[in-house]
């Protein structure tokens, strides 16, 4: 049996984490995060206190994947991640131009990790939310793995404001790097986007309208992708909080035990808004 992925392609700062706690409030279901950063971190669970339930999880599923792997080489594992999934090399994945070898070893242990995940967990549906889109191109190369994707994308001058500040984990980017980062992040998503579209389940979202009427787009979700989204819908009409899950990697909302969803904040204003919103008009 397959095991299920519902893989979330997006650009940092679009709402992606937020989007893989959600849906791993459905049942039989876990929220994952970035697992693309598993081998970076050689399965270690990032900066989670001891005593919370994420860092016992990964920490423990971390042993046994050594212990099923005792020769697993890290390090290899990191560059062959970087030469699947990084975006300077979309291209050379796109048209399979790569070692046979390489990606057999690349797939072989992503399809590992995925395994011992449902099979510890006990969950029917993984949730990943890795964002890159030659990720996304090599797990549907996979012939043990049945991945849905699900593309959201959020308002160009939204996520460039996101990255213009320096109070967050990740590293800030001047106005122009992130509208750069936009364009060209935004132009490689499209395409593997629009690739997969045909032979896969798929549905893109922009994450203000998955906001502002949460409930619709969610039921959406369920019905496009073949996924039991009853209880998150129930949680919105009754007006729950979501559960934080045990995300292994993401950005810091993941520390939060509870979210709820609010209506995106109001649209950036001023000349570099308004300036991003037309450079990056066809992506959005």
């Amino acid at each position: 049996m397959h095991t299920r992925i519902i893989y979330i392609i997006g650009l940092g700062r679009s709402g992606t984490t937020l989007l893989d706690i959600v849906l791993g409030n459905a049942a039989n279901t876990l929220s994952c995060g970035e697992l693309n950063r598993y081998p970076y971190e050689k399965g270690y669970p990032y900066q989670y206190p001891e005593d919370h339930p994420a860092q016992r999880l990964w920490t423990g599923l971390r042993d046994e994947f050594e212990a099923l792997n005792p020769e697993i080489n890290w390090g290899r594992m990191t560059q062959l991640h970087r030469k699947f999934e990084f975006h300077e090399r979309f291209i050379l994945n796109y048209f399979k131009l790569y070692s046979r070898k390489d990606f057999s070893d690349y797939i072989k242990f992503v399809e590992d990790v995925y395994e011992l995940i449902a099979k510890r967990t006990g969950a029917a549906t993984l949730i990943d939310s890795s964002k890159y889109a030659g990720r996304a191109l090599s797990l549907s190369r996979s012939e043990k793995l049945g991945v849905s994707y699900l593309y959201i994308k959020r308002r160009p001058s939204a996520v460039v404001n996101s990255f213009s500040k320096k109070d967050v984990e990740q590293n800030s980017k001047s106005w122009l790097s992130a509208n750069a980062y936009y364009f060209l992040a935004s132009t490689l998503c499209k395409i593997a986007y629009r690739t997969l579209k045909g032979r896969h389940r798929c549905l893109s979202v922009r994450y203000e309208d998955l906001m502002s009427d949460p409930q619709t787009h969610f039921e959406n979700i369920g019905e496009t992708l073949g996924f039991d989204t009853s209880d998150i819908v129930k949680k919105l009409k009754n007006n729950e909080p979501f559960s934080g899950g045990t995300i292994y990697y993401g950005n810091r909302v993941r520390l939060q035990n509870e979210v709820t969803l609010r209506p995106a904040s109001e649209k950036p204003k001023g000349l570099g808004a308004l300036l991003t919103d037309a450079i990056n008009y066809i992506h959005y």
